[in-house]
């Protein structure tokens, strides 16, 4: 359990990493006389450094993830992204920035499978969640954290922000992280095949390919979810300026949306264990797309409250589908974290770009207005999806009640 714990805070440390860059950027752009088309490229090389490999990080981890291995990718991130203050040209930190969420897309698909590895079937859900708010508590604590330490010390400061990252490195030592191991229910089985001598392929990809038209759609819900949330994080604050109110005022918005989010995420991972993954995904993607519209058609307490509640409702969801492909890719935990943690938020920031382009042609709150439109295919495609827990909690119900 206490390794639980310290995987989760390694969690948080890594997504903390991950967005240093966007709160730094305008003493990097000051600091090396950046063009917007520059600071674009860093950000897609970041993006596409840290979600796109997932997947591929993750399959990787199914074939041998270990203790070992996370505790590498703490560390290779730590230091990493803490070099990005001392780069000394443009070249580099574009190295810099290539390299350091190379490690955050390991660590995401193996903490969650040696997370999943600790862990009685019946409190998957929760931890899985509990694992993902973790991370957005990093996220979140990012901004605020490394631009004190820079407006204090300097670019240079950042070279102390690898402390956070080494100090969970020697804990999750302490805890005994190296000799951690996927066990059967996480590796890949090796089973005897009765029409042919021998065994099986290390890497058999039969049991989740078998199901992977239901995987796709699990991921198109994933996908049209991110695009919701990264439309909503990006435009937030730009739109209440564009009616008037302060940056301050907005940025408060955004992190009561946030943090409504977090206290979701955590409701929503428990209660998909009692309740069943696609159920949960369902009855939240339908209440988030109410919220959400209520909210861009009110004022004043109504739409605090409602901007709070479609927070809530829309990353309810967030660990439950995690948890829900990694049940239907069996073996393959790791890949499936990878997934959906990685490549369909990628995917999502790519939709959240066309919104973009809606409020360019029309107005930012016609964008908003889409993205009430883009959940309701989401509800359509996970109910089609079937819910092996659920499934299992049918059958356990049944076999204790004769």
């Amino acid at each position: 359990m206490v390794q639980n714990v310290t995987i989760s805070l390694g969690h948080a440390v890594i997504d903390f990493y991950m967005n240093m860059l966007p709160s730094l950027m305008p003493f990097i752009m000051k600091n090396f006389g950046l063009t917007f088309t520059q600071v674009g490229l860093i950000i897609a090389v970041r993006a596409a450094a840290g979600s796109f490999t997932q997947p591929l990080f993750g399959l990787l981890v199914d074939r041998g993830g270990n203790g070992r291995t996370l505790v590498v990718s703490l560390i290779w991130t730590s230091i990493i992204m803490s070099l990005m203050g001392v780069a000394p040209s443009y070249g580099w930190l574009l190295l810099i920035t290539t390299l350091g969420p190379l490690a955050c897309a390991l660590y995401h698909p193996l903490g969650s499978a040696l997370l999943r590895e600790g862990s009685a079937p019946e409190r998957v859900g929760t931890l899985t969640s509990l694992y993902i708010v973790a991370g957005s508590v990093g996220y979140a604590a990012a901004p605020v954290v490394s631009v004190a330490v820079v407006s204090k010390l300097g670019l240079p400061g950042t070279l102390f922000l690898c402390l956070p990252g080494l100090a969970v490195a020697v804990a999750l030592i302490a805890m005994g992280a190296l000799d951690a191991r996927l066990g059967q229910e996480t590796a890949i089985p090796v089973e005897l095949d009765s029409d042919a001598e021998g065994a099986k392929p290390i890497f058999d990809r039969s049991g989740w390919l078998a199901s992977s038209g239901e995987v796709l759609m699990l991921s198109i819900t994933a996908i049209l979810r991110s695009w919701a949330y990264v439309g909503l994080v990006n435009f937030l604050p730009i739109y209440y300026v564009s009616r008037g109110y302060s940056p301050e005022y907005g940025s408060y918005m955004l992190s009561l949306f946030l943090i409504s989010g977090s206290v979701g995420t955590l409701l929503g991972g428990r209660l998909s264990d009692q309740w069943g993954r696609r159920s949960v995904t369902a009855g939240s993607l339908v209440l988030a797309s109410i919220c959400l519209a209520g909210y861009l058609n009110s004022s004043g307490a109504a739409e605090i409250v409602l901007l709070a509640a479609t927070g809530f409702t829309l990353l309810s969801s967030m660990s439950v589908t995690t948890v829900h492909a990694q049940e239907l890719m069996v073996g393959h935990t790791g890949m499936a974290a990878g997934l959906m943690m990685g490549l369909v938020y990628g995917l999502g920031g790519i939709g959240a770009s066309f919104s973009g382009r809606i409020a360019d042609a029309y107005s930012l709150h016609t964008a908003l207005l889409t993205l009430v439109v883009v959940l309701i295919p989401a509800v359509v495609t996970i109910l089609v999806v079937p819910d092996p827990h659920w499934d299992a909690l049918k059958s356990r119900q049944a076999s204790s009640s004769v």
